[in-house]
């Protein structure tokens, strides 16, 4: 598949690029708490995307309809572009803030970020999202918020991935959430097994 270049302004395009990429990247995060160290092990898959996204939100509008596990392709392809799901009446509140978020998703988990438990009952707001954890990153522009849950377990590991993710508006989702301390962060490149070592306060 040809991926053509496009305007940087396209952040349909830029999403679906940057999560395609991402695709190929596992992050192992360890924190302690009362003296134990846990471990996420954050994957990404492209059967994500189409949530993460706010496709969901698009419903108001007439766009081709594809299985999940292709959708990135095809917006890399320019079958679902940018121009028609801006019609969408849910696009600037749903959509927008979820592309920007999954734009500099990457960047966030290479950078400082801070890492909270989730507990959905501390809330002084309703919300449907179930989770396990924060992560909570700071830009130059504007806060984000990627919001991760368990998934499947394979050799005995845990693995997590994102449930949800954002530009963080009127609702704060750290208030009242307990901050954990991470001390190694790992990036792993699938293909090549080739590990980055992009934090380390631990004595391994």
């Amino acid at each position: 598949m040809i991926i053509k270049k496009y305007d940087v302004k396209d952040i349909l395009l830029d999403s679906a690029y940057k999560w395609k990429e991402l695709i190929n990247y596992k992050y192992v995060i360890t924190y302690g708490y009362k003296n134990k160290l846990y471990t996420i092990n954050l994957c990404f898959s492209p059967e994500e995307y189409q949530h993460l996204a706010g496709f969901h939100y698009l419903k108001d509008i007439v766009i081709p309809k594809y299985n999940s596990k292709v959708l990135i392709d095809r917006i890399l392809e320019e079958k679902i572009t940018y121009d028609k799901i801006i019609k969408s009446n849910n696009f600037e509140t749903m959509v927008k803030p979820r592309l920007e978020a999954l734009i500099i998703l990457k960047t966030s988990l290479d950078s400082d970020f801070i890492l909270y438990s989730y507990m959905k009952r501390m809330y002084p707001f309703t919300t449907t999202i179930n989770a396990d954890y924060i992560i909570s990153y700071k830009g130059d522009k504007n806060s984000f918020t990627f919001i991760v849950k368990s998934s499947d377990q394979l050799d005995g590991e845990r693995n997590y991935l994102c449930c949800s993710v954002f530009t963080e508006g009127e609702r704060d989702y750290s208030i009242n959430q307990r901050q954990r301390i991470v001390l190694r962060k790992e990036r792993i490149y699938i293909p090549s097994n080739e590990s980055t070592i992009l934090y380390n306060r631990l004595k391994i």
